[in-house]
């Protein structure tokens, strides 16, 4: 959806639960990539006009989310947000601090 000074933003669903191992937040959804200790999502763009190859792609990892954030309460949903740089390279991944989104439930 676009935003102001040329922003987009996108919205999508994760269900989660904590891994009583680690202690850390587990996704299950079909967005999420990557092995369990260092999930992420995509990011990514490519021609419209039906070619397969990625104009650019950035892999977001999903690793500073602490339990905490998620909160206690199992089923409360929470909003969080985050700032991607402007993308200079045709695929990295991008360092980020995710953050719980203003009315975002915590």
């Amino acid at each position: 959806m676009p935003e102001p000074e040329g922003r987009l933003s996108f919205t999508l669903e994760l269900e989660v639960s904590q891994d009583p191992a680690t202690g850390r937040v587990r996704y299950h959804s079909p967005f999420v990539h990557g092995p369990a200790a260092a999930r992420f999502l995509y990011l990514g763009w490519r021609y419209t006009d039906g070619q397969r190859e990625w104009v650019r792609r950035q892999k977001l990892p999903l690793a500073s989310i602490t339990w905490e954030q998620v909160g206690a309460e199992i089923g409360a949903p929470r909003t969080f947000a985050v700032e991607v740089p402007s993308i200079v390279e045709r695929c990295a991944t991008v360092p980020v601090e995710w953050r719980v989104a203003a009315g975002g439930g915590a």
